[in-house]
């Protein structure tokens, strides 16, 4: 039965909301992140180039109070600066572009991006770019709490930033080492490098410097619960919101004092931080920052006794939380509608306008274009189920294919990074191999052809130093041995009872010659009864390399102690102290590492690698303990390490 005349108005308004739903879905889903954004009008038909810097500046400068906005307008300006093949702008667009998926918590695509720029900077021999590209990789791992990964990057930033003499980027990575520092507990380490760096922003007139130092030190006194002292650097910070610091470090700011606040149990202060924390993390949409709000909020709301609101606070953390790491698809989709609003100008709703109204003409005219009608509405629903399941699959592909590009890149950085560390090992190897060769054949030769010109006492002089120099070789060889073992994995592990107090004396007698010749004390303060479960190799080589250290930066008349502390029922904390000059704070970050060269002589200029040291954590670890240090210039130095008790009987 063929529809009645009173149907056809119906039937039409179904018809035309299909026709304006599917034309709608396929323009939605054939845009992409690159469909161009409007610009001022006064730039539509300016060359190329201008518009590239334009869409540059404007992403730039929506990066603070719109990210889909200023996605938009770098998006396009990338895809206008590969055509052109703009390589520069190109890798300052994938910077920009980094910037704002690192704000939204998209670590792996910032990365990605990063990474990108980073490459196209290099083949550029664009050095600056590589130092400040450098140095914000390093910012995304220290937002993932990789520190030590973090830490690589800092520095690797400062040794171009100072190799080409750009002293603000320098002082930034440096800072940030400190901020590691921060995070990984050693508050004390991370407050004398901010000291520094804030004495240095001062000298370079760095006002955004300055308050991010300001910031980092008031961190360095919470974490120290001096917050009194935190609270003055605080204020001194908030003083610069206005105009010196970005709304996400603003936002973090806010986020601070609150939290500082709680730990001083003044809740109405830290009310009042933590609302404007959240009003600027929800205005500017900074999502990682209110995930922690919230956790403060919480707190706070607890104190009060507001428990709803609490609880509230939680859920919407937890919310926020598990929305962040799906937040890419959905960023992906508000951008791809955003761009569709922008690009349906006044015309093309005209255009669409005539084209309904001609439909509804037809429509109007025969009832028999009903069937016809509905086989078209169908067959469109088809279409857009076809092309939006085709454009899922494709945006999994492509999310497997960033993730892949990311592992590989990560890969290929590691692999060059641990060549660089090869050939800088065999750099300082080849050198203090030549160091004592050089004297042990100079005075050999002088002996062997002026041996009868030259007195008992000289002879004596000469085989003395000869001996001294063969002495450093063979401890040099000795370590680089059990160092090659140890990576080769051929060093052996056999565990046994061992009572430290015998080991340290038999240790102290082979230094007794070495120590009384600077005249220094040598005091072993170790518990006679401890016995350790440890291989006696190991433990003799990290007592030997630390004594032997302690010696080598200890003044005549200086004190070498030996001393130990039970930290628990199973493991006793073995401690080597000496009165000596201290490490400096540039070489404290060096210790351990094998990429790093540390350039401090002994007292009475004793050289060495550091890879005494190195061998140390080796068999620290391969016993199963830990080793740390601490130090003060001119001071002295403590290292200690952990070995587990024999459990006896």
């Amino acid at each position: 039965m063929c529809p009645s005349f009173r149907s056809i108005p119906v039937f039409k308004s179904w018809f035309l909301t299909t026709i304006l739903l599917c034309f709608g879905t396929i323009s939605l889903i054939s845009q992409t992140i690159s469909t161009p954004s409007r610009l001022p009008d006064s730039l539509l038909n300016k060359p190329d180039s201008i518009l590239i810097n334009s869409y540059l500046s404007l992403g730039q400068k929506f990066a603070d109070s719109s990210n889909v906005h200023a996605m938009i307008f770098l998006t396009t300006g990338l895809e206008l600066a590969q055509k052109n093949k703009s390589h520069l702008k190109a890798a300052q667009f994938f910077s920009s572009i980094a910037s704002i998926h690192s704000r939204w918590g998209d670590y792996s695509v910032a990365l990605e991006n990063f990474i990108r720029a980073y490459e196209i900077f290099d083949s550029l021999k664009a050095e600056a770019n590589m130092a400040r590209t450098l140095l914000r990789i390093g910012n995304l791992f220290w937002f993932q709490k990789d520190y030590k990964n973090a830490i690589s990057y800092y520095e690797r930033s400062k040794t171009i930033s100072d190799k080409i003499g750009d002293a603000i980027v320098s002082n930034y990575a440096f800072g940030n080492i400190g901020l590691c520092f921060s995070q990984l507990g050693e508050y004390e380490k991370a407050l004398e490098i901010h000291q520094t760096k804030l004495k240095k922003s001062t000298e370079l007139k760095d006002t955004i410097g300055i308050a991010i130092d300001l910031l980092n030190l008031a961190a360095d006194y919470s974490g120290l619960k001096q917050y009194a002292q935190a609270l003055v650097y605080y204020r001194k910070a908030e003083s610069f919101t206005g105009k010196h610091l970005a709304k996400d470090a603003v936002t973090k700011l806010y986020l601070d004092m609150a939290s500082l606040f709680v730990s001083m149990k003044d809740f109405q202060n830290a009310d009042f931080y933590i609302s404007k924390s959240l009003r600027y993390s929800r205005l500017y949409k900074f999502p990682v920052i209110k995930t922690d709000a919230l956790v403060v909020k919480a707190r706070i709301d607890s104190a009060f006794g507001n428990f709803l609101s609490a609880y509230l606070s939680l859920a919407e953390n937890r919310v926020l939380s598990d929305s962040i790491s799906s937040a890419e698809i959905k960023k992906q989709t508000s951008l791809i509608e955003k761009q569709f609003d922008l690009k349906m100008s006044q015309r093309e709703k005209e255009l669409l306008k005539q084209e309904n109204a001609i439909q509804k003409q037809l429509l109007e005219k025969s009832e028999n274009l009903n069937v016809l009608i509905t086989l078209i509405g169908l067959i469109l629903f088809i279409l857009i189920v076809t092309v939006f399941l085709a454009y899922r699959f494709k945006q999994k592909a492509h999310l497997q294919s960033v993730a892949q590009n990311t592992l590989l890149n990560k890969t290929n950085l590691k692999l060059q990074e641990l060549n660089a560390t090869k050939d800088k090992f065999f750099s300082i190897i080849a050198h203090d191999i030549r160091n004592p060769l050089t004297p042990a054949l100079g005075f050999s030769d002088l002996l062997f052809n002026q041996f009868d010109h030259l007195d008992d006492g000289t002879r004596k002089k000469h085989i003395k130093r000869i001996y001294l120099a063969i002495s450093d070789l063979h401890k040099l060889l000795e370590n680089l041995l059990q160092w090659s073992r140890a990576q080769t994995g051929a060093l052996s592990y056999s565990p046994k009872p061992i009572r430290l107090k015998t080991e340290t004396e038999t240790v102290f007698d082979l230094y007794h010659p070495v120590a009384e010749e600077k005249m220094i004390a040598l005091i072993n303060e170790t518990d006679s009864d401890l016995v350790l479960w440890s291989d006696s190799d190991l433990l003799s080589g990290i007592l030997r390399n630390l004594i032997n250290n302690a010696i080598k930066f200890t003044g005549k008349g200086g004190t070498v102690k030996i001393q130990s502390e039970l930290i628990s029922k199973e493991w006793v904390r073995i401690k080597v102290t000496d009165n000596g000059v201290g490490i400096t704070l540039e070489n404290q970050y060096k210790i351990f590492r094998l990429d790093q060269t540390i350039t401090q002589n002994g007292t009475i200029g004793e050289k060495g690698t550091g890879l005494g040291l190195i061998l140390c954590k080796e068999f620290a670890e391969k016993n199963g303990g830990e080793i740390g240090f601490s130090s003060h210039e001119g001071e002295g130095t403590t290292f200690w390490f952990t070995v587990p008790i024999a459990q006896l009987g």
